[in-house]
């Protein structure tokens, strides 16, 4: 039965607002329906529209108190729920890597990479020309040699302005624009940056005032002898002047506060210009006895003439110096380390501190400092460059002097830093002329499968070997300061133009007078980017190269520091990478670079190996593809300068008994 004149009238009540009056109206509203005779019902319960005094009364009902715990109840477990996922994903998900620790960094001798203007010299504008290519084979940073001011006695090494760019290689504008575009690319930019000595033509020196403070002089010469062979010591407005490289480049006195403001100075101009990080080279000679101290003669040396060898004396008081009052090379890098790079990065624009020295691996590691007192984030490691014969002579290298080589910086490095390996650079013989032809290939995918930061020097990634000289063509001033030692000496073969392509010049340059160094003949016969992009050409080194750097970029067993032997010969090293956790898939690299085949039980001798697995990458395309990639680990055969890249079968089930073990493997 409608009940429309209680509804109107409970209606026109509402309208009241006042629960009070909104009662009286109700009370009213239902007295009405009586005397009309018409029915009504009166509600017990909660309604819509009730009063505050009715909503409280019905909420103190024990149903509704239940309710309402019920509900905060899951509220509460929904909350602590979605915390201990949020922790559990924290926890689990790996690392956020920083930058420098992610990519392949790529070293370039900028006269030598790609020459704009048709001058025969490689410049700043070759490189933006070129930034395609580096961004197709997988290249993340790249590492400029000195691009600065330069009387380019030494090329870049005897700096003459340490705010200017070498007006042989570009202007200022060019540089800028060339940080622009690597940028666009995800590109990093890091500099070498040389403290330790200046040009003799740079202004503090010609400055008879400045120069007095601003190098170090003596009125007597000790014994001291240069890098470059010969006395450390030349005859100049003070006196005699220190050079520990050549007499054109004389050494900063980093004992006077304005040298290392002036330098400090020029590092802060080149960040703010977009540089993300800087090579601090020759740090080992910053600081020398000062009681200048003659240094003892190296009983072990057996050569003689002229000039005076470096290697005739032990360099205590001039390399690795710590005994200066002034501090030491490690006190600098901490305070440039706080001061400067660490100023200047801040989120996603990490500035990256390297160094570099030749010392052994205990030494070179003290440059990365300590967790409470960090230095470097990559003190270079040069052991990799012990590969072949130091004279580009093509020589095989055992796999146990390999694993030595590694397994020494790893030991040395302190906890929670990260290392580097690099099979090359401008200052060595390239690696395909030091190890027999062929071997290029297996030295690349040792250096892109080896845990932490790569370092390739440009060319290697396509076999370049170094290119022929003479004492005439030759303009190292390391070589021509010692004519009868000139070959050992020279480093000029390892820094001939890049090979482009079948080109005149090698498509480096357009200039018909030819190159600042010569081309490497080689790049007619195929050593060339472009024939070796060419999809028609399987197989090739860069594509090899191409497809470790993937790997490396996209496998999360190679993107971390963790690494085991297997086994190592005369012939091959061999090791496994993969996540720390183990919960990652597995991945094992084997190389030969020995003179002969090798077959090898690997499976008898790593209990965690599979009996087999599959070829993913190999320095031989025709075997990943024959029998479907598929290897047996208890019977690998490698040939000589043959390396592959296995991915290990998982481990699904282990039954166990009284005298037995049994593992069930899932093809990778």
């Amino acid at each position: 039965m409608e009940n429309k004149a209680f509804d109107d009238i409970e209606l026109q009540a509402g309208k009241g607002g006042a629960s009070k009056e909104k009662s009286t109206a109700t009370a009213v509203a239902i007295k009405g329906a009586e005397e009309q005779g018409v029915e009504h019902h009166i509600n017990d319960g909660p309604y819509a529209g009730m009063g505050k005094d009715a909503l409280l009364k019905y909420s103190a009902t024990m149903k509704w108190r239940i309710a309402r715990w019920i509900c905060i109840v899951i509220l509460a477990l929904g909350w602590f729920g979605m915390l201990a996922m949020a922790i559990t994903i924290i926890v689990t998900t790996p690392k956020c890597l920083p930058w420098w620790q992610l990519v392949t960094f790529y070293e370039i001798y900028p006269r030598s990479f790609y020459d704009s203007d048709g001058d025969g010299i490689g410049d700043l504008k070759g490189i933006t020309a070129k930034v395609d290519y580096l961004s197709r084979i997988g290249v993340g940073a790249i590492l400029l040699t000195s691009i600065f001011g330069s009387s380019n006695k030494d090329f870049g090494n005897d700096v003459t302005d340490f705010t200017a760019i070498d007006e042989a290689l570009g202007t200022m504008q060019d540089f800028e624009e060339m940080v622009d575009v690597l940028h666009e690319e995800e590109i990093k930019v890091v500099l070498d940056f040389i403290p330790n000595h200046s040009s003799d033509q740079h202004p503090w020196f010609l400055n008879k005032k400045k120069s007095k403070d601003y190098y170090i002089w003596r009125e007597k010469k000790n014994n001291w002898v240069s890098l470059y062979g010969g006395s450390a010591w030349e005859n100049g407005t003070h006196g005699y002047y220190l050079h520990q490289y050549s007499k054109y480049q004389p050494d900063l006195n980093f004992a006077w506060p304005a040298v290392q403001e002036e330098l400090q100075n020029a590092l802060e101009k080149w960040f703010i210009k977009g540089v993300d990080g800087f090579n601090l080279q020759s740090m080992k000679y910053l600081y020398e006895s000062e009681n200048f101290t003659d240094e003892p003669k190296n009983p072990d040396f057996t050569g003689g003439g002229k000039p005076k060898q470096y290697e005739s004396r032990i360099h205590q008081y001039t390399a690795e110096y710590g005994g200066h009052s002034q501090g030491s090379v490690h006190d600098l890098l901490r305070r440039w380390r706080k001061e400067i790079f660490d100023q200047f990065s801040t989120a996603g624009t990490y500035r990256v501190m390297m160094t570099d020295s030749d010392s052994n691996a205990s030494v070179v590691s003290s440059y990365y400092g300590t967790v409470t007192r960090p230095e470097a984030d990559m003190p270079q490691n040069f052991n990799l460059l012990n590969l072949g014969d130091p004279l580009g002579e093509g020589a095989t290298t055992k796999g146990s002097d390999i694993r030595r080589w590694i397994e020494e910086w790893n030991d040395n490095m302190p906890d929670k830093k990260w290392p580097n390996f690099m099979i090359g650079n401008h200052d060595i013989r390239r690696v395909a002329s030091r190890m027999p032809p062929g071997y290029a290939a297996a030295a690349n995918m040792l250096l892109l499968t080896l845990p932490g930061t790569p370092i390739c020097y440009y060319g290697d990634e396509i076999g370049m070997t170094d290119v022929e000289m003479t004492l005439e063509t030759t303009k190292d001033i390391k070589a021509l300061n010692d004519p009868l030692r000139w070959r050992q000496k020279t480093r000029d073969p390892a820094r001939s133009p890049m090979q482009w392509s079948a080109d005149p010049n090698a498509g480096f340059s357009t200039n018909k007078s030819g190159t600042w160094l010569p081309v490497n003949t080689n790049y007619i016969n195929g050593t060339n980017v472009e024939a070796m992009e060419d999809d028609n050409n399987e197989g090739t080194l860069l594509q090899l190269f191409k497809s470790l750097n993937k790997l490396r970029r996209n496998r999360r067993g190679f993107m971390n520091n963790n690494m085991h032997f297997v086994k190592d010969t005369d012939e091959v090293v061999s090791y496994i990478r993969e996540t720390k956790d183990k919960t990652s898939t597995r991945y094992f690299v084997a190389i030969n670079f020995g003179a002969i085949s090798s077959e090898e039980d690997y499976f008898d001798v790593d209990p965690s190996l599979p009996i087999q697995g599959t070829i993913i990458i190999g320095t031989d395309p025709e075997r990943r593809k024959s029998r479907g990639g598929r290897v047996e680990m208890n019977k690998l055969q490698l040939d000589p300068g043959e390396g592959l890249v296995i991915e290990l079968d998982d481990v699904v089930e282990v039954a166990k008994g009284s005298n037995f073990v049994y593992e069930y493997f899932k093809p990778a």
